[in-house]
Formats: structure tokens, sequence, C-alpha cells
């Protein structure tokens, strides 16, 4: 093994090492382009695409570097001979359609991220051909280890992320409003309606403020002493569980809510659900 090599490319896998510091802070659909655009740089090739195969008809090039690429979706065919979990090493250029040198030599890397939903792949592709040593490979495989688990948590987050929007659109659009308290005291979340019961922003709030705006809001209704007892009583005897709590308010206008609470656990959320439902009539 020649030593000079080997060193090369261990320095190169270690730099690479280094970009992973920059995907923490990266959102759920950009969090594969950073390790992508160091994987190019690093191998020196000339391009290097990102496909996905968002249906069995539709394939679309995601991401090109340095771009554009020459078409924004191909055949899906392309992906019938893509499969496996090692890197794929060919002379030439066999997808055409992706050639944007001139001329059909050069050498090209398919990394396959068959696991993934939706199945996907990363192409390198070198205008002039490369020697594969197995220093190279060796480098190749690292990368495509690290780019594999990265490709896999970015579909898990952008899902979370997917998820998020659905839960806020379907919460947004009941009349209650709706108040969630985080217990770990790092965010609490408000909807629409509960925005403009408590004068916060609607979405994240900070629990402190949310805490305050709340207890402000007690201390308004008319009947804030039969309140403060009744929460006091559900708090000694151990119960987070309540319905049909009236709140009532006679200024600046009469209103009347019946108060729900409910504690929510999971895996990952603890906190406590409000719901505030206007029943005045």
């Amino acid at each position: 093994m020649n030593n000079i090599d080997q060193t090369y490319w261990l320095r190169k896998i270690v730099d690479f090492m280094r970009c992973l510091d920059q995907v923490e802070n990266a959102d759920a659909q950009d969090i594969l382009k950073i390790p992508i655009l160091k994987l190019q740089e690093l191998s020196d090739a000339n391009d290097i695409f990102f496909i996905e195969l968002k249906d069995p008809v539709t394939a679309t090039v995601t991401y090109a570097f340095p771009g554009p690429a020459p078409l924004s979706m191909i055949d899906p065919v392309f992906f019938d001979n893509i499969s496996g979990a090692m890197p794929m090493y060919f002379s030439g250029k066999p997808f055409p359609e992706l050639n944007t040198g001139n001329n059909d030599t050069g050498s090209t890397v398919i990394l396959p991220l068959t696991g993934n939903n939706p199945r996907s792949c990363v192409i390198l592709i070198w205008h002039e051909p490369i020697q594969f040593s197995s220093e190279f490979k060796e480098f190749i495989e690292i990368c495509y280890s690290v780019v594999r688990r990265i490709a896999k948590v970015s579909t898990v987050l952008y899902s979370i992320e997917q998820l998020e929007v659905y839960f806020n659109a379907i919460l947004q659009t009941v009349p209650q409003s709706i108040i969630f308290i985080d217990n770990s005291g790092r965010r609490s979340w408000v909807n629409e309606n509960a925005s403009h019961l408590l004068d916060l922003p609607s979405g994240i709030v900070e629990p402190s403020l949310l805490a305050s705006k709340m207890q402000a809001f007690r201390n308004l209704a008319s009947n804030r002493e039969e309140i403060f007892e009744r929460g006091m009583e559900l708090f000694q005897q151990g119960r987070k569980v309540t319905g049909d709590w009236k709140w009532i308010y006679s200024d600046p206008e009469p209103r009347v809510f019946n108060v729900y609470c409910t504690p929510v656990e999971s895996k990952s959320i603890k906190g406590v659900l409000w719901m505030f439902d206007d029943i005045t009539e």
C-alpha cells in the first residue's frame, strides 16, 4: 500500500467528518446537501447529483452541483439497475442524461440509498477517467456509510416536519383556544384563537411568558377565587384531568368558557393540554 496515497485519503476522510458539525443546525430538507457538497469537493468530482424516485413514474434530480442538472426529471427506469448497499464503480458515463461534459469518457460512482423512502441515490461523475485505487474506494465507502445514515435521519426529520405542519393546520382551524404547556420548560404552543385570548403570537411560545399570560387571564375572571380553589383541589388530589370547568368574565364583555385540561405524555413529550371552549350565549 502506498503510504503517501493512504495518508492523502485519510486526511480527506477526517475533513469529511468535520462537515458533520454543520449538519446539526441544518433544516431537514437541506441536511443531506452538506455532506454531498463536501463529498464532491474532496473527491474532485466534476458533478454530483442526488436523485429521488418519488413514485413509480417520477424520478427527480433534487440536488445537482455545481448545477444546474441537464434535466430536472429523468426516466425512473434509471433505478432498475441501482441496488445493494455498496458503492458502484463505472469506467465511463453510463447515464448520458446526466452528462455535463463534452465527451463520453470519464468515471462514475453511484451510492445507492435504497433503504430510504423515497428511494434515492448519489451519483458522482468525473469528466476524465480516474483510478479507483483501494485507498480511494476506502474513502468513498466511509463517506457513503455517513451519507446513508444522514439520508435516513433526513427522511425521519422531514416526516416529522410534515406531521408538525399537518398538526398545526388542524389545530389552527378548530374554534376552541388550544394551549400546550411543556413540562420540560423548553417551549409551549398556542393556536390562533388562544393567541387572541392571551394576547400572544400564535405558535411556539416561551413557557414562562405563557404562564404569566394565563395567570393574568385567570385573574381577570369574575369567579377567579372559585377557579383558584378548584385548581388547588385538583393539584392536592393529584388529578390533572378536568372538564366542565367554567371560567366566567364580565369585562370588557360577558364571556363564559368551558375549560378542559389533560396531561399529554409520550416518550419524547410531557406536558398539559388546555382547551378553552367559548360557550357564551
